[in-house]
């Protein structure tokens, strides 16, 4: 695959963040898969608590980053 984008992106940082369950930032991987050929890429995950958006540990049961974390 090879992305078409209509900015360049070599040499930059870029975060692909999801919220809530983590299948969000799981099926992005073949994006950040293929974009880490011109920058670096960044996963993010926030998961909702009780309080609000925490960051907390990822449990692997429901929440696929947990393994990716493992891997």
């Amino acid at each position: 695959m090879k992305l078409n984008l209509p900015f360049d992106l070599k040499d930059k940082t870029v975060l692909l963040a999801g919220a809530g369950g983590g299948w969000d930032v799981f099926g992005a991987l073949p994006l950040a898969h293929e974009l880490r050929r011109t920058c670096r890429v960044v996963l993010a995950n926030y998961s909702s608590t009780l309080e609000g958006f925490a960051v907390r540990p990822a449990m692997a049961d429901d929440h696929p980053e947990g393994q990716l974390a493992e891997a």
